[in-house]
């Protein structure tokens, strides 16, 4: 999916989705929905070779410049930057150790204000 994406990008304005939204976790989400330290354990050298090359695409495609963090490639580089500074990630699915429900509830959060 990663490469077939990237190989259409001349086409995006034909695409169905022809704009990207970060839906996954933020460090501002850790004090928002109380995740515990424990949640974020350290990057793989496969996940920085991968940030790394985002952000690349990322500042090589001009569509999102540092202090431009109000588009949603900003938004993106800037969460992009935090986890490679940092070297520590959280996935979705440390939302539901303590809580069954957690990812879906955060999901549907997130969701939610996406649509407002």
């Amino acid at each position: 999916m990663y490469s077939s994406a990237q190989s259409l990008a001349f086409d995006s304005h034909a695409l169905a989705c022809p704009a990207l939204r970060f839906l996954g976790l933020s460090y501002l989400d850790k004090a928002r929905y109380a995740i515990p330290d424990e949640a974020y354990v350290p990057l793989t050298t496969a996940d920085r070779r991968k940030g790394l090359a985002m952000l690349r695409r990322i500042e090589a495609s001009g569509n999102s410049a540092p202090g431009e963090e109000d588009d949603d490639f900003g938004t993106i580089r800037r969460e992009l930057c935090a986890i490679l500074h940092l070297n520590r990630k959280a996935e979705l699915q440390s939302l539901s150790i303590d809580d069954a429900v957690g990812m879906i509830g955060y999901l549907v959060d997130k969701l939610r204000g996406m649509l407002q």
